[in-house]
């Protein structure tokens, strides 16, 4: 299928992640929140169907070893190098998708929770995390409408304690008491009684984007890693997620994202652009006008109502 508009040519048809890596494929994706939709699109360079022949293991000294998979040969220790640019990638991925669940979510409080000497040594991460995970069960045993996700943080003195948005669950549940303070924002902070485990402080939610921004910075490479601590985030199962669709298209030539977009989106005046790197080719635009989000016209060029079966959700 041939399109030609607005400088970009040789658009050929419908792609398909399987497709080989000398081919040129693009992904627009849509993904969907109550209050926006954020619109990319990129180069597919993540496709399926390529064939994975090296895995990584751990040996008893905690070093790194490429494996092949087939034959189970240990190939090479891995570099430094190699193991930073995992925990980069890692972290990117964690921070997105964390990212995704904050925006998707509407919250109603801003918790901070430390742990104590007296419930338990504070500095064993053993004891730590078994509290943390009693807590999480007490609470939503009690309030299961209560939506939540944390992140840990690890001070400067070794101690782990989270930061968590909530919502779904009311000030009278959470025992909140007012501390006599507030904070710069003239916001009042709470301290809450539902945390038996050490020192707390609640403030309300006024600004999701705000509260994302804030939460996302305590997201590091500290943890993650450790036996106990192998999750850099915890969210509830009743969050909320943005709702993804996206078509790969293949074209002959190397196609300019802005330029794409442009031939595919007819852009509104609540359209900005989020992000774009011209090096990496990588589009984001964000529209925020809820009343002119029409999907489907969005793609009239591609005449979508006959290639039902291109929505799908990204694996």
């Amino acid at each position: 299928m041939r399109r030609k508009r607005k400088g970009i040519k040789h658009i050929i048809r419908f792609g398909d992640t399987s497709v080989g890596r000398d081919i040129n494929l693009y992904r627009f994706q849509i993904d969907e929140y109550a209050e926006y939709d954020l619109l990319r699109v990129y180069e597919n360079n993540g496709r399926k169907g390529v064939e994975k022949r090296t895995k990584t293991i751990y040996d008893e000294k905690g070093y790194a070893w490429k494996v092949n998979i087939k034959t189970g040969e240990l190939l090479r220790r891995k570099l430094s190098s190699e193991i930073k640019r995992c925990v980069d990638i890692s972290l990117q991925r964690t921070r997105r998708v964390v990212r995704e669940i904050l925006m998707a979510n509407s919250w109603d409080w801003f918790v901070t929770v430390t742990f104590n000497n007296i419930a338990q040594n504070r500095t064993d991460d053993k004891a730590v995390y078994k509290n943390w995970e009693k807590f999480r069960r007490d609470i939503r045993l009690r309030c299961p409408n209560m939506y939540y996700l944390a992140v840990p943080e690890r001070h400067k003195s070794g101690c782990i304690h989270f930061h968590l948005v909530a919502g779904g669950i009311s000030k009278e549940e959470l025992k909140l008491a007012f501390s006599g303070h507030y904070d710069k924002n003239g916001r009042e902070i709470y301290n809450c009684n539902a945390w038996r485990y050490g020192f707390s402080t609640v403030t309300a939610v006024e600004d999701t984007e705000k509260a994302a921004g804030y939460l996302l910075k305590y997201i590091g490479k500290d943890l993650g890693v450790s036996e106990d601590f192998k999750k850099r985030y915890w969210a509830s199962r009743n969050c909320n997620r943005p709702k993804k669709r996206f078509i790969d298209v293949v074209s002959e030539c190397t196609v300019n994202a802005l330029s794409f977009f442009d031939s595919v989106v007819e852009r509104t005046v609540g359209m900005t652009c989020q992000y774009y790197n011209r090096a990496k080719n990588y589009l984001v635009m964000r529209d925020n006008l809820p009343s002119l989000r029409k999907i489907r016209l969005w793609f009239d060029n591609f005449n979508l109502s006959a290639h039902d079966d291109l929505w799908r959700s990204p694996c």
